[in-house]
């Protein structure tokens, strides 16, 4: 798979980290941002950089970080990738065995969809009713006597 790709390190309560990727070659060094609309757009013009065509942005679910940026990206005409945490996971400690930092793992991010092109799926944003539904479903699966594994 040719193209641009950015690997996002979602931060809850810092900063997230951002790396790019023309394809398997790493471009420049990777850069943090804000959920602002500032950082946001430092993001987008970062990663649009000398280029024409969308984008591919792979971030896997932190919370509900993933919200406003997926909402700003997909405005932007851009695509959104998002993968579950086992893989990124497993293709960090692939690359690098005994080192764990945001940047690292954003790289592996990106590098994502071109090892393993089945195992990331594109992100289609739920409307508000769905958010809200998904909201509801978690809490209450949560909840004791609720037949959840974690919770007996």
């Amino acid at each position: 798979m040719e193209g641009r790709y950015v690997g996002i390190d979602l931060g809850v309560r810092s900063q997230h980290r951002a790396v790019v990727f023309d394809g398997a070659q790493q471009r420049g060094k990777g850069f943090s941002f804000a959920t602002s609309k500032e950082g946001l757009e430092k993001l987008l013009s970062r990663a649009t950089e000398g280029v024409d065509g969308p984008v591919h942005f792979v971030f896997e679910p932190t919370g509900l970080s993933w919200v406003p940026l997926s909402a700003f990206v997909n405005r932007s005409g851009h695509r959104l990738y998002m993968l579950k945490s086992q893989k990124a996971s497993d293709l960090r400690k692939l690359l690098r065995k005994h080192t764990k930092s945001d940047q690292i793992y954003a790289g592996s991010l990106a590098r994502l969809p071109q090892v393993d092109p089945t195992g990331v799926n594109e992100l289609s944003l739920p409307s508000p009713s769905q958010m809200t539904l998904r909201r509801v479903v978690r809490r209450r699966d949560r909840r004791p006597g609720s037949g959840c594994s974690r919770c007996t």
